[in-house]
């Protein structure tokens, strides 16, 4: 009853996420702080390079959130040197470069356009095991036009 009820209020935390636009950093720092409460405790965990319009804009997200993992003592995290953009979809892709680093958990997935038909961008991140692809945490977010993001979509 309770992994119930825990999963009702992580999935209307993600659904409200959706509902409200954030600078890109306070998105990212957010993923982070959802990541850290999900991912099992003393996992080796890799962030694969997001899906995004530019390689600037998928490098900053990947290692925005590497940096946020890093900060979890207990949690190891394994740098993946590909440069492949991996999107949160693409789990049959993953998994095997989950294997080949010997880690539990992924995190992968993309920044991509808004189908609302506006300017704005999603932010969408899933953590997933490696052994059987289940989901330890999903999360979209609307992204605001800030600095950062117009900069990182202008560098290419």
């Amino acid at each position: 009853m309770k992994k119930v009820a825990l999963l009702s209020i992580l999935l209307m935390a993600g659904a409200l996420s959706a509902q409200q636009s954030f600078p890109l950093d306070q998105a990212i720092f957010t993923v982070g702080r959802y990541l850290n409460m999900r991912i099992p405790s003393r996992a080796k965990v890799a962030v694969l390079n997001f899906l995004a319009p530019t390689e600037a804009l998928s490098n900053y997200v990947t290692e925005e959130l590497t940096r946020a993992l890093n900060r979890n003592p207990m949690l190891t995290i394994v740098e993946y040197s590909g440069d492949t953009q991996i999107s949160e979809t693409m789990i049959d892709i993953a998994q095997p470069i989950g294997k080949s680093l010997g880690v539990l958990v992924l995190v992968l997935g993309s920044i991509t356009p808004n189908s609302a038909g506006t300017d704005s961008l999603i932010l969408r991140t899933t953590a997933i095991s490696v052994q059987n692809a289940q989901a330890y945490w999903t999360g979209t977010y609307s992204l605001l036009p800030d600095q950062t993001l117009t900069r990182l979509q202008n560098i290419d």
